[in-house]
This record gives structure tokens, sequence and C-alpha cells, in this order.
């Protein structure tokens, strides 16, 4: 169980401050104790995103949020820090109260695979509408760009970066895996320092970027997350249904398997989800 977090900043913006796309801020980071600390986060804390229909390439992995075990972790309850930010102390630093930020309120690592696309869409819990969305890169290439209110921008590694993401966005990847470290972080004194000093960059327009966010054949169906899951698999046991024919059922539907590196559901995966042996 993660231990609750000391941050109580407020979810908030200054209307001194509006979000703006793009931003880069000056601080220094650690890359290469970020690439250790994330290459070092096992697979089994990687989860889907449970916004497939959005994100059909990206997996996660909560450091600070809620303790639901779905995609609602990085948005709602309240949030904890969770157990791989012990063994991480680049990550807690970028993270804390007295951190170049002032305290993230919800922190997740978000990994795409290469050639990966995430649709156009608008953050729009409150959690994401009332903090500042702020992006630091932890592997990256030459081919990744966020793309915002139809400009693009690459964020390098070395920096960190915003954007407004209340206004429609999507991001497209190059040819190797991306992960960005996340941050959701109300108005203090800290950031106001930060958004003062912070680095206007407008971006460019690539018509190639905005018709691959928008292609919606790229959509899939989202995982309804664990609890949900884990009733299907006592309803259809108790109908005296093996675990192979759920796992069948969950393919045929087109659910994400919960493994993020799995390409499809199999029996074995619905005897650990639910903590019992498979059945015949």
């Amino acid at each position: 169980m993660g231990c609750p977090c000391a941050v109580n900043v407020p979810a908030m913006l200054s209307p001194e401050f509006p979000k703006r796309s793009f931003l880069r801020f000056a601080v220094v980071i650690d890359v290469a104790a970020l690439q250790d600390e994330c290459l070092r986060i096992t697979s089994r804390s990687w989860l889907a995103n449970g916004s497939e229909d959005i994100h059909p390439a990206t997996t996660m992995c909560v450091l600070r949020g809620g303790q639901q075990g779905d995609a609602r972790d990085i948005c709602e309850g309240e949030p904890h820090d969770h157990p791989m930010l012990e063994s991480a102390p680049e990550l807690r630093r970028l993270l804390a109260v007295d951190g170049p930020f002032g305290g993230a309120r919800f922190a997740y690592l978000f990994r795409v695979a290469a050639q990966g696309v995430s649709l156009s869409h608008v953050d729009n819990a409150r959690e994401w509408q009332d903090n500042y969305r702020i992006h630091v890169p932890v592997f990256t290439n030459p081919g990744a760009f966020i793309v915002a209110q139809d400009r693009s921008l690459h964020f390098g590694l070395g920096s960190a970066w915003s954007f407004d993401n209340s206004q429609p966005h999507g991001l497209v990847n190059g040819d190797a895996a991306r992960v960005h470290l996340l941050m959701d972080v109300g108005f203090n004194q800290t950031l106001r320092r930060r958004l003062e000093e912070a680095e206007f960059l407008h971006g460019e327009e690539y018509p190639e970027h905005q018709a691959r966010i928008r292609d919606k054949t790229l959509r899939r169906a989202p995982y309804p997350g664990d609890v949900a899951i884990r009733e299907a698999i006592a309803r259809n046991r108790a109908d005296g249904v093996s675990d192979a024919i759920v796992a069948s059922m969950l393919n045929l539907q087109r659910i994400p398997a919960r493994d993020p590196d799995a390409l499809c559901w199999t029996a074995d995966m619905i005897a650990r989800l639910s903590g019992n042996p498979s059945l015949p």
C-alpha cells in the first residue's frame, strides 16, 4: 500500500498564468537517473491506460495517485505515493513539495509504443482541468511530437514542458518507445516562478501529424478495470465456463489484456487476476 503524499497544494489555476501551448521550463533534470529508475520498474507495475479508444498504444505506471488499480488512479481519489517511488530518488525529487514545481498532486509515467498515436482529445477530468500538466521526457526519439491546437512540438530530454491540455491535443511517436513523466500540479509560488521564467515555443504545423491524431480507425476498446474483469470471471465461473473460454471471450470483444506487453488474454492471465488456479 502507498503512503499519503504530503502535497497540500489545492487543484487550481491562476488567472495570471493561463495554460499555453507550448512552454519549456529551465529546470535541472538528471536524465540518466530517471532512465535508470524507469528501467527498474517491474512489468507488473505497467497498466492498461483505460482509454485505449484514445491512447491505443499507451501503458501507464502510477507513481502518485489513487489506489483503485485502474485508470481512475491518475485523476481520482486521495493521492498516495506508490511503492516504486521508495527506490526512485530522482522521481521523488521532481514530485516533492520542495522540488522544482512545488509538489505534484498526481504523477504517472506514460509509455507509448513505437509508431504509436494518441488520438485528438481534451483532458476533461476535473483534476486535469484544474492543474497544470507538466511533462518530463525520460525516453524519446526525434519522431515523437505533442500535437496541440494543430501545432506540433518535440519535447526534448533534459527539460520540463507544458501545454494547454484543456484544448484538443494528441501525440504521434517515432520508431522507438517514448516514456514521459506526467505531473498535474496546482498553482503555487514555486510553480509561479517557473511560469514567469518559462520559454514560450509556438511549434510547427504538420498536416501529417494532424491526420494521424484524427484517424479513428486506430481506436481500441478500453480496458474496463480489474474490478469489472474479476466480476466477469466470477460470473462465468459460476456458470461453469472455463478460464480458457473466458480469455477467448475477452479476445473476441477486443478487450486489451491486463498485461500490457501481451498480445491477447490467456487462461493463465485470468487465473492470476482472479487469484485462483485456472479451471480446466
